[in-house]
């Protein structure tokens, strides 16, 4: 029986999609392990994973994104292309709402601040540092959307 007739194309796409995910994850993790250094403000990655360990688990890895792409070749699954300008403006996008929950008004949906804390403490004090930061997405977003 021909592989692509056995899934519709809905569940081809349902079935990338969730693989390509996957696949995204077990790369990072992979990258990690091998001891790739991210720059990052608020995460500080403590290697406690030794050597023998890290080696199993890379292997692990390795085997399930071959097993991803034994999937692919079984169910005739073609890669999704991607933008990368379309993924940037998409996850600056997001990355826009989320910014927005941090302000101080929404941040008083998980309670009232103490009247204690000094205004550096006061999260309206952060907001416009927050604005910044999105008025500078938001021209990566502008910038992208402008060219294509």
């Amino acid at each position: 029986m021909d592989p692509t007739s056995v899934l519709n194309e809905s569940q081809k796409r349902c079935l990338t999609a969730t693989l390509r995910v996957t696949e995204e994850r077990l790369i990072l993790l992979r990258n990690r392990l091998a001891g790739e250094s991210t720059r990052q403000t608020l995460v500080r990655v403590d290697n406690d994973v030794i050597a023998g360990e890290r080696a199993f688990v890379i292997q692990r890895i390795d085997d399930a994104i071959g097993l991803i792409s034994e999937i692919r070749d079984r169910l005739s699954l073609e890669p999704a292309p991607q933008s990368l300008r379309r993924l940037v403006i998409a996850t600056v996008s997001l990355m826009l709402v989320d910014l927005a929950e941090l302000k101080a008004d929404k941040l008083r949906a998980y309670g009232e601040p103490d009247h204690d804390l000094s205004t550096t403490a006061d999260p309206t004090t952060v907001d416009p540092l927050i604005d910044t930061m999105a008025a500078a997405l938001e021209r990566v977003v502008t910038c992208l959307q402008r060219h294509s």
